[in-house]
């Protein structure tokens, strides 16, 4: 694997694994309330739990292509992770906006 991609692949690895915490910590507030009046809320971490696995397959499948294809499947992963940027800050705004109890 070319040194670029090695660190773009290890820089995307290293995000994903940062914003995999706040959905995991999403995802169990989601959990701890239950359905109700929040069930839009816990659409929104399932919605961040699959955006979150597409990126992650596209990383992968990143590390095994060609020299030559790397930069192709980059734009896919650059587009596929501003979807996911954009989908945790907006779960972020819900979660916070919402009535969830702090986590100790």
């Amino acid at each position: 694997m070319g040194e670029k991609r090695d660190a773009y692949v290890a820089k995307m690895g290293n995000k994903l694994r940062k914003w995999s915490a706040e959905i995991d910590k999403m995802e169990a507030k989601a959990r701890e309330v239950g359905v109700g009046s929040l069930q839009d809320f816990q659409k929104q971490v399932v919605d961040l739990q699959c955006k979150r696995k597409e990126i992650n397959h596209k990383l992968e499948d990143l590390r095994h292509v060609g020299e030559a294809k790397w930069r192709d499947m980059k734009t896919d992963v650059d587009s596929a992770w501003k979807i996911l940027d954009k989908a945790v800050h907006s779960a972020m705004a819900t979660f916070k906006e919402s009535s969830l109890p702090e986590q100790s």
